[in-house]
C-alpha cells in the first residue's frame, strides 16, 4: 500500500475514523467485486469486465494500492483490446493482488481501530 495516499485521503476525510469507514467499505466490497471480474476475465465478457475493472481501479487508486491498481489497469486495456486469452491469463495475477491488498488493509482498519478507540 502507498501510505502516503491513505494518509492524504485520511486528511481530505478529517481523520481516522472517516478513513477506517472508507477502508472497511472497501474491503467488504474487495471479495465479490474481484470474484466477478475474475470471473469475467476467465469466461472472456470483456465489455463487462473493462467496465467493471475500470471502476475498481478508481476505487484502489484511491486507496493507494498500487499493484491491485497496476494489475485492473492491465486487465481493462487487455479487455479494451479484445485479448480474452491475455485476460484469462492476467486472471490469476489479479487473484493474487486481490489477497495481498486484503491482508494490507485488514492490517490497516486494525490500526485505525486502535487509534480511534484510543481518541474516542
Amino acid at each position: 500500500l502507498d501510505r502516503s495516499a491513505l494518509a492524504s485521503l485520511r486528511e481530505d476525510l478529517g481523520g481516522a475514523a472517516a478513513l477506517l469507514r472508507i477502508v472497511r467499505l472497501f474491503l467488504e466490497q474487495l471479495d465479490p467485486q474481484a470474484e466477478q471480474i475474475e470471473r469475467e476475465a476467465r469466461g472472456g465478457e470483456l465489455e463487462t469486465l473493462a467496465r467493471n475493472a475500470h471502476r475498481m481501479k478508481s476505487s484502489a487508486a484511491t486507496l493507494g494500492a498500487s499493484d491491485l491498481t497496476e494489475l485492473l489497469i492491465r486487465l481493462e486495456a487487455t479487455a479494451v483490446e479484445g485479448d480474452a486469452a491475455a485476460c484469462e491469463q492476467l486472471a490469476g495475477d489479479f487473484a493474487a493482488a486481490v489477497a495481498v491488498a486484503r491482508v494490507a488493509f485488514e492490517a490497516v482498519v486494525e490500526e485505525l481501530d486502535s487509534e480511534v478507540d484510543a481518541d474516542g
